[in-house]
C-alpha cells in the first residue's frame, strides 16, 4: 500500500470516492492514479488539493463550483479535456503544462490575462465566453481551433483570429468590436455569431462561401451586397440594423429563415423582395421574436 493522498476539501474526496468506488479506508497513491475521467460538477468545492496526485487523468469535469486556484492542476499533463466553467478563475497559468488539452471550457470565471494559453497549440475547441477578456493576442498560436467562444467579453480588436483557418463555428456575440477586415481569411467557417457589436462594413464575410448560418443582430450595417456571395447560407439575422435594400439577399439559393425587422427597410424591400423571399418558402421574421 502506497501512501495516503489526503484531499482537504471534503467535498472533492466524495467525488473521487464515488469514482473509486471506496466510500471509506485511506486513499492510496495506487488508487488515485486509477483515476482517467472524473466529473466534479456543481459539488460546491473550493479547494484542488490533491488532484495534483491524479496524474492520469485524461477528462476532468469542474463546473459550477467555487474555485480560484488551479494550482493543483498543472501536474495533469495527460488532460485532453478540462471544464472549469462557472467558477472564480482568475490566473490560468498553472494550465500551460496541460499541452495534450484539446478542449477546454472555461466560460463565466473573471479571466483577463489569456496568455497562458498560447502554449496549448493542441486545443481544438475553446470556450472563452462571458469573461473580461479584451487582449486576444495569445490566441493566435492556436492554429488546431475548429470552435471558439469568446461571447460576452471586452474585445474589440480581433486581428489575431487570422490566422486561425481551421476554424468552422465562432461566437464573438457581446463585445466592442467594429473592424471584422480579419474575418475574410476564415473560410472554413460555417457559421459566426456577431450579435451586439459595433459592425458596419460587412465585405470581410463575402469570401466566407460555406456559412450556413449567421448572426449580425443589434449592429449598425447598412449595405449588405457583400452578403450575396454567401451562396450556402441558410440561417440569417440582421435584426436591429441599418438595412435598407434586402435585393441582395433575395439570389441566396439556400437561405431558409431571416429576421430582418426593426432595420429601415425601403418600400421596395417591403413590398417586392420580402414577398420574393416569401414565395420561395423562405421564412420571415419582422418581429423581435422568433415567430
Amino acid at each position: 500500500m502506497g501512501p495516503e493522498v489526503v484531499f482537504p476539501d471534503k467535498n472533492l474526496e466524495a467525488v473521487v470516492r464515488e469514482a473509486l468506488g471506496k466510500p471509506q479506508g485511506p486513499l492510496t497513491r495506487e488508487d488515485i492514479e486509477r483515476l482517467e475521467v472524473l466529473d466534479a460538477t456543481r459539488r460546491e468545492i473550493e479547494d484542488l488539493t490533491g488532484l495534483n496526485r491524479c496524474v492520469n487523468l485524461t477528462a476532468l469535469g469542474l463546473g459550477e463550483n467555487r474555485i480560484s486556484d488551479v494550482t493543483p492542476l498543472a501536474s495533469l499533463t495527460n488532460l485532453t479535456t478540462l471544464t472549469l466553467w462557472n467558477n472564480q478563475v482568475s490566473d490560468i497559468s498553472p494550465l500551460t503544462s496541460l499541452t495534450n488539452l484539446k478542449t477546454l471550457r472555461i466560460w463565466y470565471n473573471h479571466l483577463r490575462d489569456i496568455s497562458p494559453l498560447a502554449t496549448l497549440t493542441n486545443l481544438t475547441r475553446l470556450y472563452l465566453d462571458d469573461n473580461h477578456i479584451s487582449d486576444i493576442t495569445p490566441l493566435a498560436t492556436l492554429t488546431n481551433l475548429t470552435g471558439l467562444n469568446l461571447d460576452g467579453n471586452h474585445i474589440s480588436d480581433i486581428s489575431p483570429l487570422a490566422s486561425l483557418t481551421k476554424l468552422t463555428t465562432l461566437y464573438l456575440d457581446d463585445n466592442q468590436i467594429s473592424d471584422i477586415s480579419s474575418l475574410a481569411t476564415l473560410t472554413n467557417l460555417t457559421g459566426i455569431d456577431l450579435d451586439d457589436n459595433r459592425i458596419s462594413d460587412v465585405t470581410p464575410l463575402a469570401p466566407l462561401a460555406n456559412l450556413t448560418w449567421l448572426e449580425l443582430r443589434n449592429n449598425q450595417s447598412g449595405d449588405i451586397t457583400p452578403l450575396a456571395s454567401l451562396t450556402s447560407l441558410s440561417y440569417l439575422d440582421l435584426w436591429n440594423n441599418q438595412v435598407s435594400d434586402i435585393s441582395p439577399l433575395t439570389s441566396l439559393p439556400n437561405l431558409h429563415w431571416i429576421r430582418i425587422g426593426n432595420n429601415p427597410l425601403s418600400k421596395d424591400s417591403v413590398n417586392v423582395h420580402i414577398s420574393t423571399l416569401k414565395s420561395r418558402g423562405v421564412f420571415v421574421v419582422l418581429s423581435v421574436g422568433f415567430a
